[in-house]
């Protein structure tokens, strides 16, 4: 699809640095800028020579009525109907107080950033409504938000309108494809600030808690989001799921998931109907093969079409190419249409080895106070794998497992996670590279009485699993910690009893918290599904699982 982005004030430093992320983010796509400035264009000059042909320049002064009426009698004549508008344009924020209040500066204002958004919007808004598709941004200010600083009402004024517009636009264009939302950024470093005091701006830094103020470069990734494919999937799954997903609504985890690679798609997969989204299901890549193992993570539709919803996860590894699909937190009671699917949905079992209790006794877990610690091999030590690069030279070792997990994958997971730090072991035998052992260890800290070690990920043989009970004990007792749990389907039950786990069962009275900040003190369940249950091994951190409980941006 051919894009056409109209940027107004794209001759601001903001605007700059968006048309260089727009234009350099997806090279393959077909996408045209309108670059609107007012007797500055030569400040795009650079950016029209990197980008040969992908940028129009014209002169337009917002502050005319008549200018703006002229510019947006061209859309569909001899310029293309925007499927993107972006409005920039402010006069520089002047730090003057109310008794001075300038009317004619304030009223010019209101017609470049206010008015002409009225006009713009009225004229590419149907189009867009037409389409089924478009995206409208604005900026406002982080003034309209918390306090603003004093002397700035006539900048605050015109940006709260700028904020009444955008929040009365999304409502109504919703239903047609249309996004139109708005960034508020604080203090920017720009030309803009070049009659600002500098006690203003080092006083703005030192409020910031980056301790510096904003860049271009630092919002125009976030106004990219907004006018992608991206923020459509992310407002469909907002409208219609029961919270906001930290996996959709936190920058960071979204990146991280299902937008990792420059160019390329956002990782979902739609049913639409007349350019509808119906139902939407994200999912993890276990590898790069072009048939990859694939874990489901996000899965909502629309109300009324959840028939539709299944019918997207029946087709998935068709859509994909995908050899196995995969989901290891699903509903007990969904279980019962992946049957239908004829797919293996079930309880994920649970594993744990007890530690020693502390001066206070048991603070997280329940134990049976009949069992006592299985018998473990001391056979193989686990040798820490310092970073990404120690594990690519060591490669993978062999396991039947799928999915597959490859050393893409792995180097991602367990050395560039954005939040939580993982150790990761290797098994080694004569120079030989047996398998991978990955933990996480609780602190104290964080559940606020005793440490608790997760076995997260196991790559390797089965056979290798009993031959590190020895060292997983001494891991165990070293963190000082409780106990040592896993939550794993596929790897048989006496595995784990061979490499010293005991496995917890539902009605056996044990408790073996897993959710740790804050401790509850309870058991969890989880249930999985797959469609390739034939060697299938699955442990809850794979795909999304084990994360931290963040708060959605």
């Amino acid at each position: 699809m051919a894009y056409t982005y109209l940027i107004t004030g794209a001759t601001s430093d903001v605007g700059a640095a968006l048309i260089r992320r727009l234009l350099t983010e997806a090279p393959g796509e077909d996408r045209t800028i309108l670059a609107q400035g007012c007797g500055d264009l030569a400040r795009l000059d650079a950016l029209v020579q990197q980008f040969p042909g992908q940028i129009v320049t014209f002169d337009a002064d917002l502050s005319s009525p008549e200018a703006v009426d002229a510019l947006c009698a061209r859309f569909g004549r001899d310029l293309p109907c925007p499927t993107h508008f972006v409005h920039l344009p402010a006069l520089p924020v002047v730090n003057v107080k109310f008794k001075a209040f300038d009317e004619a500066r304030f009223q010019k204002d209101w017609e470049i950033q206010v008015h002409s958004a009225v006009k713009l919007c009225k004229a590419v808004l149907p189009a867009m409504s037409k389409a089924k598709f478009g995206r409208v941004l604005f900026i406002q200010t982080s003034y309209t938000i918390g306090c603003p600083p004093k002397n700035t009402a006539a900048y605050v004024m015109n940006k709260s309108a700028i904020g009444g517009l955008v929040k009365s636009l999304a409502v109504e264009y919703a239903r047609f494809g249309v996004t139109v939302n708005c960034v508020a950024p604080s203090m920017m470093e720009t030309h803009f600030l070049k009659d600002t005091p500098d006690l203003i701006v080092q006083a703005a830094a030192a409020d910031n808690p980056m301790g510096r103020n904003a860049t271009p470069e630092d919002v125009a990734p976030a106004m990219a989001f907004l006018l992608s494919e991206d923020a459509r999937i992310a407002d469909f799954i907002n409208q219609n799921f029961d919270m906001r997903l930290p996996l959709i609504n936190r920058a960071d985890f979204y990146q991280f998931y299902y937008a990792h690679t420059p160019g390329a798609a956002p990782q979902f997969a739609l049913a639409e109907q007349d350019g509808e989204i119906l139902c939407a299901a994200g999912y993890i890549l276990a590898n790069q093969s072009e048939t990859p193992d694939v874990w489901v993570s996000v899965w909502v539709a629309a109300k009324g079409h959840n028939g539709v919803g299944l019918e997207l996860m029946d087709a998935l590894s068709g859509l994909l190419n995908a050899r196995v699909v995969a989901c290891n937190n699903i509903r007990a009671n969904t279980c019962v249409l992946y049957h239908f699917l004829g797919w293996q949905a079930e309880r994920l079992p649970h594993y744990y080895r007890l530690g020693a209790p502390g001066a206070k006794g048991w603070q997280l877990a329940v134990p049976d106070p009949n069992s006592a610690p299985l018998p473990v091999q001391d056979d193989l030590p686990l040798i820490r794998v310092p970073d990404a690069a120690a594990l690519a030279a060591l490669g993978l070792p062999h396991s039947s497992h799928t999915p597959h997990k490859d050393l893409w994958y792995l180097q991602r997971r367990y050395f560039a996670y954005p939040h939580q730090s993982y150790d990761v072991w290797a098994v080694q035998e004569a120079g030989a590279l047996l398998a991978y052992a990955i933990t996480r260890t609780i602190t104290a800290a964080e559940t606020g009485c005793v440490p608790v070690v997760r076995l997260v990920d196991f790559i390797g043989a089965d056979a290798v699993l009993p031959r590190i009970g020895g060292a997983l004990d001494k891991l165990l007792h070293d963190a000082g910690a409780e106990y040592l749990d896993c939550y794993n389907a596929g790897i048989p039950a006496a595995v784990w009893a061979a490499a010293g786990l005991t496995e917890r069962r539902e009605d056996d009275g044990v408790i073996i918290p897993n959710y740790l900040t804050p401790p509850l003190r309870q058991n969890t369940e989880y249930y999985y599904f797959t469609n390739q249950p034939d060697g299938f091994v699955l442990f809850k951190a794979d795909g999304d699982q084990d994360r931290p409980n963040l708060p959605c941006d």
